[in-house]
């Protein structure tokens, strides 16, 4: 039994109301029944341009049950594993009902997803096609909209990106992935007030959407303000019950601020709670950190394994493998391969400053000193405020000798944002950071030598 009551709520007078009686069989045409009469009740009261005609459900009870359970998944994903079984769970829902728009919507967003955490370029065409066809059958769903989105986001398509998110928000404006997805349109553009106020509007509609959490997170690490990074991703571990992913989180703000031991405690976390790819890497930074270079490689080892095309991944198992004795000819091959798939990566967005901003550090590795240099200055470019773009670029400049040039970097760096304390104790640097050149760096933002 289901009772519909439509109620001005200024008078508290009760405009309409229905009871319907049916078999749960039935379900669907229930739900279709009492849209519809809503619907035209709107239509009296509001005037026939201000209503839209409501989204059809699926009409298989079995192809609904199964999108909702991949929903239901997808929302608390926060590791590739999670966001396969939901994707299976959308798939599973379309043999049901080939064309249920909200699963198409679903598999868009799953691999979306895929994508960006592995950045495996095979996702990316196949997220694209499950939202066109899912706008081909039902172009006024936001969720598909919101997922292309995301998907133009990643591609650095942000004008489109916006259009579809504003596209949507027309229709639904309390719908916190429409703010969540803005929020990440508008920090990619740079504008950070708007992108915290996209953000916090979002967690203020669904304060328990951990996914919010973790992209406000990420957003505050990106702009440098750790502390309130750290306090989110807290919360985070309160509200998620401890995942994988606001351990990583936490850690990655504790390191970067040279808080170590806290950082391997959330990381051990982490890799207890959920063992993935990020919770393996960022163990790996942490043991990098305090010279433990076998077992930084062992736990890059396991991360690449696990996401074998990530170039990020691939590039930090070299850093690793290079200062281990014997191999530096294996750090080579690593480097070589790195540097493959981040110059695969650019085919998705020729323009992607994480992508770019690491390349040189790769070539110079390979000795291919030119090549770095140019990318150094593609970098710097696109990116001219971007405090890893400068450390990156003091990481090649040094790497090809050039040290006048990497002290200029690092010094931007560090004036950008980049913590002194983590610049200090960066095994790469060694010797060059203990020149009094370098130290003058630290002193001359209120550090000594040792990033007190």
């Amino acid at each position: 039994r289901i009772t519909a009551q439509l109620i001005d709520v200024r008078s508290n007078y009760h405009l309409w109301s229905r009871t319907y009686d049916r078999k749960m069989a039935d379900l669907f045409a229930v739900y279709e029944e009492i849209a519809f009469a809503i619907t035209d009740k709107l239509r009296i009261a509001l005037g026939e341009e201000t209503v839209q005609e409501p989204a059809v459900l699926a009409t298989n009870t079995d192809a609904y049950d199964h999108y909702l359970q991949g929903r239901s998944i997808l929302e608390r994903a926060d590791d590739e594993a999670r966001v396969l079984r939901a994707d299976r769970l959308f798939e599973r829902s379309l043999e049901f009902e080939p064309e249920y728009a909200r699963a198409l919507a679903g598999r868009c967003e799953a691999n979306t997803l895929m994508y960006e955490f592995s950045r495996s370029v095979q996702w990316v065409e196949a997220a694209e096609d499950y939202c066109r066809q899912a706008l081909q059958v039902d172009d006024s769903l936001a969720d598909a909209r919101v997922a292309l989105a995301r998907l133009y986001t990643l591609a650095g398509r942000q004008d489109e990106a916006l259009s579809e998110l504003e596209s949507a928000r027309k229709r639904d404006t309390d719908n916190p992935d429409i703010w969540r997805h803005l929020g990440q349109v508008y920090a990619a553009r740079g504008a950070s007030d708007e992108a915290e106020d996209a953000f916090l509007r979002a967690r203020q509609i669904a304060s328990g959407d951990v996914r919010i959490y973790h992209e406000l997170g990420a957003f505050y690490f990106d702009i440098g303000r750790y502390d309130q990074a750290v306090s989110v991703y807290s919360e985070m571990v309160d509200i998620s019950g401890g995942s994988s992913a606001a351990y990583t989180g936490l850690g990655a703000s504790l390191t970067i601020q040279g808080k170590f031991d806290e950082a391997a405690a959330a990381y051990r976390m982490a890799i207890q709670n959920d063992p993935n790819p990020r919770t393996y890497a960022n163990a790996g930074s942490a043991y990098f950190y305090q010279g433990r270079f076998d077992d930084a490689a062992l736990m890059m080892q396991e991360a690449v394994d696990l996401s074998p095309e990530d170039f990020r991944l691939v590039g930090n198992l070299a850093d690793a493998v290079r200062f281990l004795p014997g191999k530096s000819e294996e750090a080579k091959r690593l480097y070589q391969r790195a540097a493959d798939l981040a110059e695969a990566a650019l085919a998705v967005n020729r323009e992607d400053l994480d992508v770019i901003y690491m390349l040189p550090h790769f070539y110079a590795q390979l000795d291919r000193p030119q090549e770095a240099r140019e990318a150094i200055e593609t970098a710097l470019a696109l990116g001219p405020d971007h405090n890893y773009v400068y450390y990156y670029a003091g990481l090649a400049w040094l790497e090809i000798g050039e040290e006048d040039e990497a002290l200029s970097a690092f010094r931007n760096a560090v004036t950008l944002g980049y913590p002194w304390e983590l610049l200090v104790a960066d095994p790469q640097l060694k010797g060059f950071g203990s020149s009094k050149d370098f130290r003058k760096i630290g002193q001359g933002l209120g550090h000594d030598s040792q990033g007190t």
